[in-house]
């Protein structure tokens, strides 16, 4: 920081002959804070200045130094209300300021509108639902729609979520205030120029600027803001007027973020009266009582240089030419000199490493802490702290998740009590800890609304049909005369069970695609089966989508507790269809993806944590083998793949043998028997277990 100083002490000894070591002789207090995002610097700080509670004459030899520019909305806001008079002397980047997320939002929905390719259709575009549900959020654009009609929002978001469609006309949403608002229908324009565009965003401007008014500095801002856009608007106008030229939407937008990034807004106050607010630069050869310096971090303290030029470093430093190492130097003049005088000095910076721009604090507070407080008799006082909201918890070491809480036990016996299914098994071998959230705590995750099919919605409406074309035909022989009738019942039945989904538009995009495979989904399956019929096959469905009765499993997981609690623990299931084949028992689980012949396979049952669909299966056999009307027939249990060709009956395989019988059940019961030994276990934690698949819980 004495770099230029010494240069014009040795060019000029005579006139520095008195210089006095004001820095180290004048009694000065330095609290350096750290505290954690650019929001709490600023929340910080209003807190600092409500403590204080200056009056007027003590205000106005108090300043804020602002080295990033972006956090001057976040310190107005934050400023108390016992303040009154702010002097602003910085500038401020229009593009930092929310108001030109309207205007972005719109080059968005434009950008990405599409024009209907079919003569029948009118010449009104068609937009993305997701642009328009952006912009009908948007703040600035709901205080425009408020000012029609304050439910305008409200019915508009309603329509465009409801309609089912990732293209939406604006005539599908609109309302009779919507139609009767000239505005509103200039937005929603049908052949968008450079031209229209510009006078869409200046009667934008100029409605903003009636709706927002003067209450606080902040609405003050804005409408600055305003004003410059305005200004710029205006310009290019009269620049496309001149030149004739014709320019689309994406050169208009090109052109108009790059005008926007350029500006800047110059504030005016009263610099004798009020706290002052200002860069780095503004604070030359003025000097305070106290100040607050925010965002003391590097690159933003001194800032980071980009330099374009020809001329290397080492070239620049040979013939003294000034290079980015200077500019350090320079704001490290000013940094000291701004701290020399003031009795009180406050230097907040960003600790979290993950957020601020460069990952540490200023080299200039490093140079305070590890070269002048070692100093012994000066006036300076150096004080470290870092700031820490007051809900912050501290993070214990021993884990949140442990049996021995009589809370997760207890839910663990209703769970027991209502029965365990194979989802909630295969869930807990999984993973504990996300077991623990949705089993135990009855945390679930929060799937965003859809108005399209998917797979899931595939796989319940082919149940469903199958459910419906099969079911008048159980415990009978079925032959080609039956097949034929459930043949002539597939299109209904598809009708039928898309009613539930009335909401969806379901005659465009992708939900007409996902229909179409449902048919032939359930098209091919049902030749399938009248094929193997003609083959002379025999096939008797005894049930259909079945709720199996709870049964109770003997297990020594629970010989720790108490006599009088029940040692037994209820098992359940569903399964998709029973059918007698060929006088053998198939049970069978539909499936709608990709199943490998290796998951269906296991030796002796060792590994069935690591295989839900053998859990899964093997759990309906030994639900169903407790069935008292069940016939003395061989059992096989496996799956159906209804997105394959061929619809092979993939059986489950233990120990080389695909008949399910004793010997396949005691295994099973032993593994079983192990699960929920470790599930009860008082000393479990139910923490994560390292897996191939991201959990949402624990990764």
């Amino acid at each position: 920081s004495g770099k230029f100083l010494r240069k014009y002490i040795k060019k000029w000894p005579k006139q520095f002959y008195d210089v006095e070591n004001d820095f180290l002789t004048i009694k000065k207090q330095i609290d350096i804070i750290g505290t954690t995002k650019n929001v709490n610097q600023a929340k910080l700080l209003g807190s600092l200045l409500n403590d204080k509670n200056y009056d007027p004459n003590q205000l106005k030899k108090v300043a804020i130094i602002l080295p990033n520019e972006n956090l001057l909305l976040s310190v107005l806001e934050s400023i108390p209300s016992y303040i009154h008079d702010i002097n602003i002397t910085m500038g401020y980047k229009l593009s930092h300021h929310s108001l030109l997320s309207l205007f972005q939002d719109l080059l968005i929905l434009y950008s990405n509108q599409k024009v209907a390719i079919q003569k029948s259709d009118s010449e009104e575009p068609y937009y993305l639902m997701n642009d328009l549900n952006q912009l009908f959020q948007n703040t600035y654009f709901k205080l425009i729609l408020d000012s029609i009609d304050l439910n305008l929002q409200k019915a508009a978001l309603k329509k465009i979520k409801s309609s089912g469609l990732n293209y939406i006309k604006v005539s599908n949403i609109k309302s009779k205030k919507f139609q009767n608002s000239q505005l509103l229908n200039k937005i929603f324009y049908n052949d968008l120029t450079g031209l229209k565009l510009v006078d869409i965003f200046l009667e934008l401007v100029l409605a903003l600027l009636e709706l927002i008014t003067n209450q606080n500095d902040y609405s003050m801002i804005a409408q600055d803001c305003l004003f410059k856009i305005e200004e710029q608007l205006l310009l290019f106008k009269q620049f496309i007027v001149k030149s004739d030229q014709k320019i689309n939407i994406k050169l208009f937008s090109k052109l108009f973020h790059k005008v926007i990034k350029s500006i800047r807004l110059k504030f005016s106050g009263e610099p004798l009266k009020g706290i002052q607010i200002m860069g780095l630069l503004e604070s030359r050869t003025i000097d305070f009582d106290e100040i607050f310096i925010l965002s003391a971090n590097e690159s933003e303290l001194p800032p980071a240089h980009v330099t374009n030029s020809f001329i290397p470093i080492d070239v620049k430093q040979k013939f003294n030419i000034r290079t980015e190492l200077d500019m350090d130097l320079i704001y490290a003049n000013h940094f000291f000199n701004l701290i020399k005088r003031p009795k009180k000095t406050h230097i907040i910076y960003n600790q979290d490493m993950s957020s601020s721009s460069s990952g540490e604090r200023s080299r200039f507070i490093n140079q305070l802490v590890y070269e002048l407080k070692p100093l012994v008799n000066t006036g300076i006082n150096i004080r470290e702290y870092i700031a820490m909201d007051t809900f912050l918890l501290e993070k214990k070491n021993h884990s949140i998740y442990n049996t021995t809480d009589n809370y997760i036990l207890k839910k663990l016996l209703n769970l027991s009590e209502n029965g365990f299914s194979p989802s909630t098994l295969n869930l807990y071998t999984y993973c504990k800890k996300q077991f623990y959230f949705e089993k135990i705590i009855g945390v679930s995750e929060v799937k965003p609304p859809s108005y399209n099919l998917d797979t899931a919605d595939i796989g319940l409406i082919v149940h469903i049909v199958l459910q419906k074309l099969y079911e008048p035909y159980l415990h009978i022989a079925l032959d080609n005369s039956i097949m034929k009738n459930i043949q002539e019942a597939i299109e209904i039945e598809i009708q039928n069970a898309l009613d539930k989904y009335r909401n969806f538009n379901l005659n465009r995009g992708k939900n007409v695609l996902i229909i179409d495979a449902i048919h032939r989904i359930v098209s091919s399956f049902v030749l399938h089966e009248s094929n193997l019929i003609r083959a002379g096959n025999s096939i008797v469905i005894e049930h259909l989508e079945y709720e199996l009765p709870i049964s109770k499993f003997e297990t020594t997981a629970l010989d720790y507790l108490p006599n009088e609690i029940q040692k037994t623990i209820n098992l359940k299931g569903h399964i998709d269809r029973v059918d007698i084949f060929n006088q053998q028992y198939r049970i069978i689980d539909y499936k709608t993806g990709f199943i490998k012949s290796s998951e269906l396979v296991s030796s002796d049952l060792t590994d069935i944590q690591s295989k839900p669909k053998i859990l899964q299966l093997l759990l309906y056999a030994w639900l169903f083998s407790k069935e008292p009307s069940m016939k003395n027939l061989p059992i096989l249990t496996g799956i159906i793949n209804l997105r394959a060709r061929d619809f092979q009956f993939q059986q489950c395989i233990v120990d080389n043998q695909s008949l399910i019988d004793s010997k396949v059940f005691m295994h099973f019961q032993n593994a079983l028997d192990t699960i929920f030994i470790d599930m009860f276990n008082p000393k479990q934690n139910f923490e994560h277990i390292d897996r191939d698949k991201d959990c949402r819980f624990c990764d």
